[in-house]
């Protein structure tokens, strides 16, 4: 054991002479300090997203690590130094596992430096720790997977060079298996060894948190296969022996990549089942079919086909009497059937959809690419078909010519809601606990009165109301609505819609064009009557917006909250610090807008626009803007909007239903930063592009001091 000790330390110790973990570390550091500020500019991006950091740390992993592994065996016999080696009295196998442990060094500490700059990261967004814990033992797994092959390849008797490229290009047939599986019609066998041999499938499920089983066993299988390779090499001995071992590790290998088992190392446990799933599969009084239908080429062009049916096997193993179909459709036929039956498919023609069948009713999941979504998306539809009035609700709309957005009432059917229209009753059916108010400024009086009664009964409302008419057939010539029934009955719950304009400093782009025909100029201006709520505009305790990105308003108006007996008010989303109200005329031009602080009635900032009042079983949120539901959401692409509708009806439905599912996996999607000039962002360039480099290059420069005074 002391001579494979020192067998270990005189590794380290040459391969630290040579300078190469040092020119390693440098170019690591500097590689990836570059692609981050300069390449992939991720401050300037603005977004809480990892996932390309961990996709570049891959490729530096594959470009680098070969290098200290490559000429572990070659360089030994180019310089005469394995026949010494060999006449230790230490077989091949501690040998060569003493150079592949002294290589586990420099990629502990390249991971290290990883989760160096990951780590510092955490602290511009709302990240997920787990998650980066994920990434790093993915990505040093996958280190050891390298050092086996570059190792297996050294024993060939190759050069250093030849070694090293002959590595670097098994690692990318192995990283391009899914890119090059897609090109040819092979059969769907040929197609799962090609997707399990897939290096970026595997890496996937770390990159989300997600430990499985069968990863693990695929990148410690290939670190067995490639470690007895090299001993086979190396000793030359009987082959049938060397096959026997191989065959089973993949036995084994094999037999991992069936367990469906895993980890979920999520913060919110984004991949577990829920207590709320738990409960309704519980309940269910019949058989249950869930049918995933996704196109083979769709599994080829990422994980997350793979993702998704982990989870249904996951959400399937918690009843017994839920069963799962997995098909992968083939013919234009079975295609043609699936789309009537409500499934869509992308512009290349695939399909990626869930059928559920219960007591011969069916549910559709037309559309599904996100595996956190999954859970959600089957609980909600489930719920439609076992229990429809937990998941009804009424739509109320008020005589406006605004139109709402095209996406509204597809969305709410295709999470499961059941839709009701109350426009021409009296009241509401009684399997109607919500009602979504639509253009809210213009109900008529009968409706207000409806809407009134149906509060006092204990309802739920989600109401949507201007103050501020703004035409955009008139040049955004701006008026204020008339006193109406129903901002009356809202002063009753302790809520004042005012009669201003609230302009902000965080807002969207207008497009703006000056001229006309071919000397026309097009350009986008800042439009400070868009508002951009973000941030800690948000109430981050709350369920309906704890996990929300950002929410636009389009010419909203504040609004004022006043404490009443017996009613508890929250604000659940306000404007920034400068933000400011105008009363008429309305500054709506592009131009005006952005110069009107100097007139404004009020400038202290962070207005309510978004307010929750309760009052024993009932509820009603007020939004001061009936444009955030109209077609602007569309044309602005305003898509997160949606996430605030969903979970207002979700909590209001049900506090403890699919709301909880939802906060799972939402969550804010831009870093909490000022932008490049942050002081935090500026010390971070500072540490990762100056003084970690420059530390690494003083190392250097003393190794060479030492050389030369040697």
């Amino acid at each position: 054991m002391e001579q494979f000790h020192a067998l270990i330390k005189k590794e380290l110790l040459v391969k630290f002479r040579s300078s190469l973990p040092l020119w390693g570390m440098g170019f690591f550091q500097v590689g990836l300090a570059l692609w981050l500020f300069w390449i992939y500019r991720f401050f300037q991006r603005g977004l809480a997203d990892l996932d390309p950091v961990f996709r570049m740390l891959t490729t530096l992993f594959t470009i680098l690590l070969p290098l200290y592994a490559s000429g572990d065996v070659s360089e030994e016999r180019r310089s005469g130094n394995w026949d010494l080696l060999s006449s230790f009295p230490l077989p091949a196998s501690r040998i060569l596992l003493a150079k592949f442990l002294s290589n586990t060094v420099w990629l502990a500490i390249h991971l290290f430096q990883a989760g160096v700059v990951l780590f510092s990261l955490l602290s511009f967004g709302d990240f997920d720790h787990g998650v980066v814990k994920g990434a790093l033992l993915g990505l040093g797994i996958y280190g050891l997977l390298i050092l086996g092959i570059g190792e297996w390849v050294s024993t060939l008797g190759k050069g250093l060079l030849l070694s090293y490229l002959l590595t670097l290009g098994i690692l990318l047939a192995l990283l391009l298996l899914p890119f090059w599986g897609g090109r040819f019609p092979f059969p769907d066998r040929f197609l799962d060894l090609v997707r399990y041999l897939s290096i970026p499938h595997h890496l996937d499920g770390f990159f989300r948190g997600k430990i499985l089983l069968r990863s693990l066993g695929f990148f410690l299988g290939g670190i067995a296969i490639f470690f007895i390779l090299s001993l086979q090499t190396v000793k030359g001995e009987n082959r049938i022996i060397s096959f026997m071992q191989i065959l089973l590790v993949v036995l084994l290998v094999w037999n991992l990549s069936l367990q469906p088992l895993g980890f979920d190392w999520t913060d919110k446990k984004t991949y577990t089942i829920s207590t709320v799933t738990k409960k309704v599969l519980s309940h269910l009084e019949g058989r249950v079919l869930i049918s995933y239908f996704v196109s083979q080429p769709l599994t080829l062009r990422s994980a997350q086909p793979e993702r998704i049916i982990e989870q249904l096997r996951s959400y399937v193993g918690e009843a017994e009497k839920v069963d799962l179909r997995i098909k992968y459709p083939e013919s234009t036929e079975e295609m043609r059937h699936l789309m009537q039956a409500g499934l869509r498919t992308d512009a290349d023609g695939y399909c990626s959809g869930i059928i559920l069948e219960y007591r011969n009713e069916l549910e559709v999941i037309p559309w599904i690419t996100e595996p956190g979504n999954v859970e959600y998306l089957l609980t909600t539809h489930l719920l439609r078909l076992v229990d429809p009035a937990r998941r009804t609700i009424g739509i109320l709309r008020g005589d406006s010519e605004e139109a709402e957005s095209e996406g509204l009432y597809p969305l709410l059917k295709a999470t499961g809601f059941v839709l009701v229209e109350v426009q021409e009753v009296l009241e509401p059916p009684p399997s109607v606990s919500t009602i979504l108010v639509l253009q809210g400024e213009r109900l008529p009086p009968r409706k207000v009165e409806m809407l009134d009664r149906f509060l006092e009964r204990g309802g739920s409302l989600l109401v949507f109301l201007d103050r501020v008419k703004v035409d955009r057939e008139q040049n955004l010539k701006a008026i204020l609505y008339p006193a109406s029934d129903m901002l009356e009955r809202i002063q009753k719950w302790g809520i004042t819609v005012s009669p201003g304009l609230i302009l902000d400093r965080s807002s969207l782009f207008l497009p703006v064009q000056r001229g006309e025909g071919k000397e026309a100029e097009r350009f986008t201006l800042p439009y400070p009557p868009w508002i951009r709520v973000k941030g800690d505009g948000f109430d981050r305790e709350h369920p309906i917006t704890r996990g929300l990105s950002t929410f636009h308003l389009f010419w909203a108006s504040p609004l004022m909250v006043r404490s009443l007996p017996g009613v508890r008010a929250s604000v659940l989303a306000r404007t920034s610090a400068e933000s400011w109200v105008v009363e008429e005329p309305f500054p709506t031009d592009p131009y005006e807008a952005q110069s009107s602080v100097v007139r404004s009635v009020d400038r202290k900032g962070s207005y309510p626009v978004v307010v929750l009042v309760e009052r024993g079983t009932s509820k009603l949120i007020l939004v001061g803007d009936s444009q955030s539901m109209g077609d602007l959401l569309d044309s602005t692409k305003s898509y997160e909007n949606y996430s605030f509708l969903l979970n207002a009806l979700e909590w209001l439905s049900d506090p403890r239903g699919p709301i909880e599912i939802r906060n799972r996996f939402l969550r804010d999607n831009f870093l909490v930063i000022a932008g490049e000039e942050d002081p935090s962002v500026q010390l971070f360039y500072k540490v990762h592009l100056f003084l970690l480099p420059g530390i690494i290059f003083a190392g250097l420069v003393w190794q060479k001091v030492r050389k030369r005074k040697g």
